[in-house]
């Protein structure tokens, strides 16, 4: 298709600002895109011949989509080799969590229907991993190899003529070691059918940005992108209408266009909206852009873009602002997989994420390290989240010997282009990082491949800042290496590096910084610079959450004797030498043991369940979220000392049930901003201790069962208090489900926490009670487990037991209104929770 210079036909215009309607809608809209998750068909095996439309795929699996074929369980049961999904064997090991990959197939059958009619019909995936081909009635559509980018195949001419059937088949590989995490394996993000006119607004061509902005008044540029793919030169018109969140006209504006035929035209139309809401973390307000095309009097295409009003600026010396208003990067990294679900990118799991951040007191987020899911996003906009968007962990230079190294220099053009044409309206979204910790053999190719990368996005989009994150142990020859690629950078992330800033920032004093991959024990060493150095605009904690993969590198474990070795290198700031960047997966591969049966990576604030684990409570007054917390660590064995990972944490815990160790010392840590700390024990005061410059309190005092309560005081005010209890002997099973009321829709979940309590509802920590979970009526269990890090034979498995006092259980509803029945049996008795699915 013949592209014109669209900047030299349609230039942005101001249009008639009236708040009513330009003109009559129609009383049904378009039918622009369709969803069509439901009704496939899956087998998980290499097949000959099952793209073609007479396959016979009558003994395939149905399966709704979203869907993570790495949780199949494995064939012949669980043995000393194999557990459900998980495989002593498997070809990632640890990184990947010890999954088996390996292909699968998918098809579906969809009718030709009216809505079809004079239409192009483009089908849309937002993810697949990995290696995916995909075809309709036998003819191959395309072969797409990034697992995390959204992409989509224009199948008007392989359709059927209207009333016919038509064969959706889709093979995904995930083979080989081709991530050094949990991936994930198939269909696991939405597939849409997307139908227009010929003449039409482009999949993402629409492109919102802020023109100016003051208090009464805001200007906004809609762009739109509209093609002509007929063989007649065209003339329509092209009107803007912005509407409110209650559905409000604030803003119009109308062009008539020529678009000659085979080409495209870029409409960029300038509307004003009179005291705009503006889109902020405490009030994260939407508008939506409504474009519609008319030949004639008849409308063609209908586009629909929400976009947030917002301003954004960063300097070394202002820090980081959002709509004037300074903003410390309270931020954590995030890797894609729902736990118990994998990679399956449900609704409700991308939504349920944003909520347990903004609840643990994050506004920001790094997506590591590829782009999310569409929901995702939808819910940082919606929720108030800001995101840090990444492309990749490799460009071409391994990883590990399968990974996307092996396609960049074909794909990346084309991966990155769809990623930032589909992300770039949201206003969550407030840098672009083209890169993790990019292993690369000499400077001039860094240099030549970051170049093109940072072209490109501004291309696409120049109102974002563009971050890399480097790692020393990942550029060849020394940190001088990584200068230059620093300074191509608008915020240079810093990861694993953090006493590299001061001296970085003298030499380089318009430099601006974010720590990209922090250590949560050293949580406060992180965050102090953020609030003392205004070139230093935020920390990202190395992780959010616990994930599949990457196996136990939180993990604090007791030996005879000290291991700080991996400290050591980390800290030396640059690779062992004769090491260079591209072998060093490949030796950490090699040498660490296999350590299956445990799974999850156990580096993050929230377990793999979202329950606060240690960490998350120390982090919670880091942040001002809660004034005072306490945490009493497990003895110790005799002759024994904790080895910590840098990303790991001291085994302590948020309860004071230690039965059989009474009158034993128990360390204590009590996290306040005050300054003094008073504990008592039944009442009585049994210790008081001044709080350190890092907001900790310590005691050692010994066990005895009741009540241990910690006061905090500054400057001999109570500021606030916590509460430990001895939990009694278990009594029964408490289920608490995060929804009752579910909507009538494959997307929804309940997530239903399982509690082993006594009478007085105190969690009771330590004892193994196998649950036995049953589901009835209209709904389905799709995950359960605990949050253990080896805890791999409770995952998934309808009897499971709770890990210190807690379990997990996911509901998935059918499309239909109706009631679930969850129960769960334990030697306690039976417990039932009702869940009800409306329209």
């Amino acid at each position: 298709m013949k592209e014109i210079d669209a900047n030299k036909l349609c230039m942005p215009v101001e249009g008639a600002y009236s708040y009513g309607n330009y003109y009559d809608m129609p009383e049904e809209e378009p039918v622009r895109e369709m969803l069509i998750n439901d009704g496939w068909r899956f087998a998980p095996t290499e097949l000959a011949g099952a793209e073609m439309m007479d396959y016979d795929d009558t003994t395939w699996k149905p399966v709704d989509l979203p869907h993570d074929y790495s949780l199949i369980p494995l064939p012949g049961g669980d043995n000393d080799e194999q557990i459900g999904p998980f495989s002593k064997h498997s070809p990632g090991r640890n990184a990947t969590g010890h999954v088996m990959g390996g292909t699968g197939w998918y098809r579906k059958i969809i009718k030709t229907d009216k809505n079809f009619e004079g239409k192009l019909v483009k089908l849309s995936f937002d993810g697949t991993y990995n290696e995916t081909k995909v075809w309709v009635n036998g003819i191959m559509m395309g072969n797409h190899v990034n697992g995390y980018t959204p992409y989509y195949y224009d199948i008007t001419s392989a359709l059927k003529p209207v009333g016919e059937d038509n064969i959706i088949a889709v093979r995904c590989r995930n083979n080989g070691r081709n991530a050094h995490w949990y991936s994930g394996a198939g269909i696991y993000r939405d597939v849409k059918l997307e139908m227009f006119d010929p003449i039409h607004v482009d999949p993402w061509g629409a492109y919102v940005t802020l023109a100016y902005l003051d208090t009464y008044e805001t200007k906004v540029n809609v762009e739109a992108r509209v093609v002509n793919e007929t063989n007649e030169d065209e003339v329509v018109s092209v009107q803007v209408v912005i509407k409110s969140k209650r559905g409000r006209n604030v803003g119009n504006a109308h062009q008539e266009i020529e678009v000659r035929a085979n080409s495209w035209v870029r409409v960029i139309q300038m509307l004003h909206i009179s005291r705009a809401v503006i889109w902020s973390l405490e009030n994260p307000y939407l508008y939506t852009a409504e474009i519609t095309i008319k030949k004639g009097n008849k409308i063609i295409d209908e586009y629909k873009q929400r976009f947030g009003v917002r301003k954004i600026e960063v300097s070394a010396d202002k820090g980081f602002r959002l709509n004037g208003e300074l903003i410390y990067l309270k931020g954590g990294c995030l890797h894609l997989d729902n736990g118990f679900l994998g990679a399956a990118a449900f609704k409700r799991a991308e939504y349920r994420k944003v909520e347990l951040m903004k609840e643990a007191g994050y506004n920001a987020v790094r997506c590591a390290h590829n782009p999310p899911s569409s929901y995702f996003l939808d819910a940082c906009d919606e929720l108030g989240l800001l995101v840090i968007d990444e492309f990749t962990d490799v460009w071409e230079v391994h990883k590990t010997p399968q990974d996307y190294a092996t396609y960049f220099k074909e794909t990346w053009e084309p991966d990155i282009t769809n990623m930032i044409k589909r992300d770039r309206n949201h206003p969550s979204v407030i840098m672009w990082s083209i890169g993790n910790e990019i292993p690369n053999q000499s400077t001039e190719d860094a240099l030549r491949i970051q170049s093109a990368l940072i072209n490109r996005v501004k291309e696409l989009d120049a109102t974002r800042f563009i971050t890399q994150v480097v790692s020393p142990h990942m550029i060849s020859g020394g940190w001088e290496n990584a200068q230059p690629q620093l300074e191509a950078l608008d915020i240079c992330g810093y990861n694993n590096m953090s006493d590299m800033i001061e001296a970085d920032h003298e030499a380089h004093p318009d430099r601006v910084f974010f720590t990209a991959a922090s250590y949560s024990s050293q949580a406060y060493d992180y965050w102090k610079p953020v609030l003392d150095k205004s070139y230093v605009i935020g920390d990202f904690v190395w992780t959010v959450m616990d994930y599949l993969g990457e196996v136990s590198a939180g993990e604090a474990v007791y030996a005879a004797e000290r291991d700080d070795r991996a400290r050591q290198v980390l800290k030396a700031g640059k690779l062992p030498e004769g090491l260079t960047p591209d072998k060093l997966y490949d030796i950490q591969f090699e040498t660490m043991p296999n350590l299956f049966p445990k799974y999850i990576s156990w580096c993050g604030d929230l377990d793999i369940t979202g329950r606060k684990k240690p960490q998350g409570y120390y982090r919670n007054v880091l942040w001002g979220v809660t004034p005072v917390e306490m945490l009493v660590h497990e003895p110790i064995p005799d002759g024994m000392v904790e080895n910590l990972p840098p990303w790991g944490w001291p085994n302590e815990f948020h309860h004071w049930n230690w039965l059989g160790c009474e009158g034993k010392l128990m360390h204590i840590r009590v996290f306040t901003q005050g300054d003094r700390v008073k504990l008592t024990l039944q009442g009585d005061e049994i210790a008081e201790a001044e709080v350190n410059d890092q907001y900790v309190a310590e005691f050692d005092v010994p066990f005895a069962p009741g009540r241990l309560e910690a006061v905090a005081y500054k400057y001999g005010n109570m500021i606030g208090k916590t509460v430990l209890r001895t939990a009694a002997p278990p009594h029964g099973i408490k289920l608490t489900p995060d929804k009752v009321l579910l909507e009538a829709s494959r997307q929804d979940l309940s997530y239903i926490e399982v509690k082993v309590i006594d009478k007085g509802d105190n969690k009771v920590t330590g004892v193994d009670v196998p649950v036995e979970v049953t589901v009835t009526g209209n709904g389905e269990l799709v995950g359960c487990g605990n949050g253990s890090i080896d805890g791999m034979k409770s995952f998934n498995h309808a009897m499971f037991k709770p890990y210190r006092a807690y379990g997990q259980i996911i509901i998935r509803p059918y499309a239909k209104p109706g009631d679930i029945f969850v129960k769960v049996k334990s030697e306690f008795g039976e417990t039932e929770v009702k869940l009800t699915v409306v329209e």
